[in-house]
């Protein structure tokens, strides 16, 4: 097999509709396309207005820059408490404390299940 037939093959990074562009030897997501946006406009985001990424009608599509499409999107908070303590979350399933003895005490890592 050979390689732009792998790559063509390859399991898509995320759930955007997107084909290889032979031109740019890079990945071209069709939602961006329909918008006139190339990799050069990394600054602007596409979002979907109904929440279907699927959904790559013009009518759908809205250019917006990260910090408003951050405001736009407001995911949910998937983990609310910690894993150890059952405290608040503060990130990857544990509470400020946790955390941070997580990132200060390696060896705490492997007695940690996520």
């Amino acid at each position: 097999m050979i390689l732009e037939e792998y790559i063509l093959l390859e399991k898509p990074a995320n759930e955007y509709n997107r084909h290889w562009d032979k031109n740019t030897n890079l990945w071209s997501y069709d939602h961006r396309e329909k918008l006139g946006l190339s990799s050069k406009d990394n600054n602007l985001v596409v979002h979907h207005k109904d929440g279907n990424h699927k959904n790559n009608n013009k009518k759908n599509l809205k250019a917006v820059s990260r910090a408003e499409h951050a405001r736009l999107e407001k995911p949910a908070l998937k983990y609310k408490t910690c894993k150890i303590c059952g405290g608040k979350h503060y990130a990857k399933h544990l509470c400020a404390k946790h955390y941070w003895l997580l990132i200060t005490k390696p060896k705490l890592k492997a007695k940690i299940k996520f």
